[in-house]
């Protein structure tokens, strides 16, 4: 078995959670860019059976009986350390002639995996359509549709976008007419007070995902994929972040308030 050299360069590094739980089947890492070993040791990653975040003991032996390791092919199951269960199984190609390792194989599949935690993390922040259309883009490239995984994730851009938009339209000077006539980077911009900071440093990020839906081919965009999906978390991470500071800004107000009203009725039965 010989392992396609990739057209995009890999990235500079691949932590072993990024390997196991964020990496695509079929997709070649260079052995030498991962920081850790992906044979033994432990991961952190996320549970879709107990839905929470947890440890896993990474082990070459299948059920303790034997070493699985046959013409290059290795079987690794991650087992959770809380729970002593709960396991995922991986098949894994290394490759001698240029040292890649490629995952042919899991259990748990990928999406299944990030699935839920996708739906615990973004709830907040994502609506259902949101989060049903960041799970087909996850499920598509998963299973080696890099296209279509491209559009839902710049649907998901595009409603985020919106979204913000709607919400604070009385205090902007642009009509709906007028925005929708801008184009995405120039929304961006009028909006920039009120989106996550990090999405106004990722303008290229739509251009990218229209440039992967309407010139790139399958490989190709399932080679930026990770990027892509790694950019719109970074941005809902941010976008949980500003709820939250809202939230707390809100609750300390309110109380605040209370402890006004409190001290003034005080003070007038002391009248």
């Amino acid at each position: 078995m010989t392992v396609a050299k990739n057209s995009e360069p890999a990235l500079s590094t691949t932590s072993v959670h990024d390997f196991y739980f964020e990496t695509p089947l079929y997709s070649p890492i260079d052995l030498d860019s991962i920081e850790g070993d992906i044979y033994s040791g432990t991961v952190d990653g996320f549970s879709s059976i107990d839905n929470r975040d947890t440890t896993y003991s990474i082990n070459m032996k299948s059920n303790g009986e034997h070493w699985n390791y046959y013409d290059n092919i290795i079987s690794i199951r991650l087992r959770d350390k809380r729970t002593d269960s709960g396991d995922l199984f991986f098949f894994l190609y290394v490759s001698d002639d240029d040292r890649r390792v490629v995952k042919i194989g899991q259990a748990p599949s990928l999406a299944t995996i990030q699935f839920a935690d996708i739906a615990k993390k973004y709830k907040d922040v994502l609506g259902k359509q949101d989060i049903s259309m960041l799970k087909r883009a996850i499920g598509l490239a998963a299973h080696g549709t890099g296209i279509g995984s491209f559009v839902y994730l710049r649907r998901i851009l595009e409603s985020l976008i919106w979204e913000t938009y709607n919400a604070h339209k009385d205090a902007l000077v642009v009509s709906e007419q007028d925005f929708k006539a801008e184009r995405t980077k120039d929304k961006i911009k009028i909006l920039k007070r009120y989106l996550p900071a990090s999405m106004s440093k990722m303008t290229p990020l739509y251009g990218i995902l229209s440039k992967g839906i309407h010139e790139l081919d399958e490989k190709e965009c399932l080679a930026y994929f990770d990027t892509m999906k790694l950019a719109i978390e970074l941005i809902l991470r941010q976008k949980i972040q500003q709820k939250q500071e809202q939230d707390e800004e809100a609750e300390t107000i309110r109380r605040l308030r209370e402890a006004t009203q409190q001290l003034a009725q005080k003070d007038g039965k002391n009248d």
